[in-house]
This record gives C-alpha cells, sequence and structure tokens, in this order.
C-alpha cells in the first residue's frame, strides 16, 4: 500500500488528466472525489497530511465556481457538490480528531481560513453563482411561456421540464450548500 503522500500524489494525477481531457466534464471530478478520496481519508496514516492537501490545493479544485468562467453552474454542480460534501465530511471528522485530541491543532476548521476561504471566497461566491443560475432559469422559463404560441406543445412541454430538472438540480445544490454553510 501506498503511503498518504504517494496517494495524494495520485490523486493529483488523477485530477489533472481528468481536467485536461477534452470532454472533460465535472462527473469526473465528482467521481474521484466520491470513490477515492473519502476512503483513502478513512484509511489515512495521517489524516492531517490529507486535511493539509485539501486546504491547499483540493478545495481551489472542487469548490471555486469561477475557476473557469466558460462554464454555467449547472456544468459545474456535481463537482461542486461532491467537494462540499467532502468539506463537510472532513469538517466533522477533524472535529472529532480534535475533541479526541488526535489532532493537536485545527487545520480546515481554524478560524481564519475557515472564515475567509471556506465562507467568503467559496460559499458566496456559489451563493450568488447558484442565485444567478435560478434567475437564468426563471427567465429561460418565462422566455418560454411568452413564446408558446410559436412553438408546439411537445417542444414547450420538453423546454418546461428541462427548465424543471436544470432548477431541482440548483435546489440539491443549494441544500448542500445550506449544509456547509452551517458548519
Amino acid at each position: 500500500m501506498y503511503g498518504d503522500k504517494a496517494q495524494i500524489s495520485l490523486l493529483d494525477e488523477l485530477y489533472q488528466s481528468v481536467e485536461t481531457l477534452e470532454s472533460a466534464t465535472d462527473r469526473g471530478a465528482s467521481h474521484i472525489t466520491s470513490m477515492f478520496v473519502k476512503p483513502l481519508v478513512d484509511r489515512a496514516q495521517s489524516l492531517e497530511i490529507y486535511l493539509q492537501w485539501a486546504k491547499a490545493e483540493l478545495f481551489e479544485r472542487l469548490l471555486n465556481p469561477l475557476k473557469d468562467e466558460s462554464q454555467y453552474i449547472l456544468d459545474l454542480s456535481e463537482r461542486i457538490i461532491a467537494g462540499l460534501n467532502l468539506l463537510i465530511y472532513l469538517t466533522y471528522k477533524e472535529r472529532g480528531l480534535l475533541r479526541s485530541q488526535v489532532l493537536s491543532a485545527p487545520v480546515i476548521t481554524e478560524a481564519s481560513y475557515f472564515n475567509d476561504t471556506i465562507r467568503k471566497r467559496y460559499i458566496e461566491a456559489l451563493v450568488h453563482t447558484v442565485h444567478s443560475g435560478l434567475a437564468t432559469l426563471d427567465e429561460q422559463e418565462h422566455k418560454v411561456s411568452s413564446d408558446i404560441a410559436d412553438q408546439s406543445a411537445v417542444f414547450a412541454d420538453g423546454m418546461h421540464e428541462q427548465i424543471h430538472m436544470k432548477r431541482h438540480q440548483l435546489s440539491m445544490l443549494q441544500t448542500v450548500l445550506a449544509q456547509a454553510n452551517a458548519l
């Protein structure tokens, strides 16, 4: 079995290879986070190494909605939800280790980092981005409703269903975002 630092290097390579694919979507990063990061954290010899990595690199990769301004929030939602779930998981894990005195000092729950970086840089940006996405969906829905005379009923129903699915996806993101913000 590889040590923690070697495992983190392999994870970095996986993330980088997924990000450089021409057909890259956020689903690859989401799967890596769900399938590899959490299990490796659970088996880590030193959780502090993973916490430092998450703080230094991983949260920027997973939670920054402005990393690629050419992508719409819905194109990033799987990656962001996986990142928020990981943030919640690591926060509770770190707090438990601090209470049991396995960790001597907080890494990601350290007040200035959590407030300045997690809350202000990521969570606030995500809240604004989600609200913009919802406003865009409202505009699209209004446009479809106002143009209904020019469209077939099947087309209009399909457009309303697509808007409903996108709104549901943003609602899921809002729910996880609220949980992360409550930490």
